[in-house]
């Protein structure tokens, strides 16, 4: 009911884990914030039009394979054709050896653009999930032991399934 993460709930009773991984995160954060930032200034336009193409085709299709086939297919096509005007922009600027790790930076910096989004996230759950524990400490202690308690039933119940019931019958073919 209070939207807990299973992994926080577990660091619970030690606070001092759940306080140095807290503060790792958050100076982690600050420290890549100036990569994240040059990765989220360089996909904008990329995103924006593999966006595009996934809501056109979205309309068209129904089939989810087809709308993740277009998304690869135009992301594909979009982040090449933007990175290679980028680097070309850059490459008259400043010459050739700069080009190169420019060249070098942008995927690397997109991709850590994306799991640092996705990290602040899960930083934020984790915040969310600290307050509320720190407090309401019984409370913790509480959901902390009907989350063992239901482990234990998952476990009990998984053995007393038969394996015949968990594998799919086969029929024809060797």
């Amino acid at each position: 009911r209070l939207h807990l993460a299973d992994e926080d709930l577990a660091h619970f009773p030690d606070r001092t884990v759940l306080f140095c991984r807290g503060l790792g995160v958050a100076l982690l954060g600050v420290a890549l914030f100036p990569v994240a930032a040059f990765g989220w200034v360089h996909r904008w336009l990329p995103i924006r039009v593999v966006d595009r193409a996934i809501q056109r085709f979205a309309q068209l299709s129904a089939n989810k394979t087809h709308v993740s086939t277009t998304g690869i297919l135009a992301g594909v096509v979009s982040f090449g054709l933007f990175f290679s005007a980028y680097i070309a922009v850059f490459h008259l600027l400043f010459g050739w050896p700069a080009s190169l790790w420019y060249a070098l930076s942008l995927p690397v910096a997109s991709l850590g653009a994306h799991h640092y989004l996705s990290r602040a996230r899960r930083f934020i759950a984790s915040l969310r999930c600290a307050r509320v524990l720190l407090r309401a400490r019984f409370t913790g202690r509480r959901l902390l032991a009907l989350r063992n308690e239901l482990i234990a039933q998952i476990e009990a119940a998984r053995w007393e399934v038969p394996m015949e019931a968990l594998m799919p019958e086969r029929t024809g073919g060797p």
